[in-house]
């Protein structure tokens, strides 16, 4: 039994590191470069965001909120 609280102890630390990083990641800001930086930086932030999405951590309404803000639209 000790096991188990010790291990979903870990898991709700984990989750909530988690979902930290998610709300950072959809307050925030994308940083401005070089034109084509900024293209490549875009592309793999709104592919991770679909990853995130894809897997469930992120609802559409999230995933498509944070894809307008990162594409100025």
């Amino acid at each position: 039994m000790r096991r188990f609280f010790i291990w979903s102890n870990s898991i709700i630390h984990i989750a909530q590191e988690l979902k930290s990083l998610i709300d950072s990641l959809l307050h925030s800001n994308p940083i401005q470069t070089a034109s084509s930086n900024t293209s490549i930086d875009i592309a793999d932030q709104i592919k991770k965001l679909a990853d995130l999405r894809d897997s469930g951590i992120l609802t559409d309404e999230e995933f498509n909120d944070k894809k307008k803000q990162l594409l100025d639209i």
